[in-house]
């Protein structure tokens, strides 16, 4: 399975399956429901430079607020500490064409 990731419409991380697991160095028990801001600054997340990559360049926020699918490549630092360079694809979910319900997040390690 791919690391997957799911945020409901209000921005919070409601849960990431076990692949993600070895992407963010911890399990999703370990984190819980959390509001995506706070989950994803936990990361550092960081362009290729070592720039700190601004908010409205990630994939999640940009998917949850803009709601259109994007995508991106930079850097992270997983709870275990493991510098990683990750391809993230942010999509925005829809019961309804007019019924915005959340976020799906695919990542893929480089």
């Amino acid at each position: 399975a791919a690391p997957t990731m799911i945020v409901n419409d209000a921005g919070r991380l409601v849960f990431f399956n076990d692949a993600a697991e070895t992407v963010f160095g911890r399990p999703f028990a370990g984190v819980g429901e959390v509001p995506i801001h706070e989950f994803t600054a936990s990361l550092r997340p960081r362009t290729r430079d070592s720039e700190p990559l601004p908010p409205e360049r990630r994939p999640a926020r940009i998917a949850l607020e803009e709601r259109r699918a994007n995508h991106e490549t930079f850097m992270i630092t997983s709870a275990d500490g493991i510098d990683r360079e990750i391809s993230v694809t942010g999509v925005p979910l829809f019961a309804h064409a007019d019924e915005f319900v959340g976020v799906m997040t695919i990542f893929w390690r480089e």
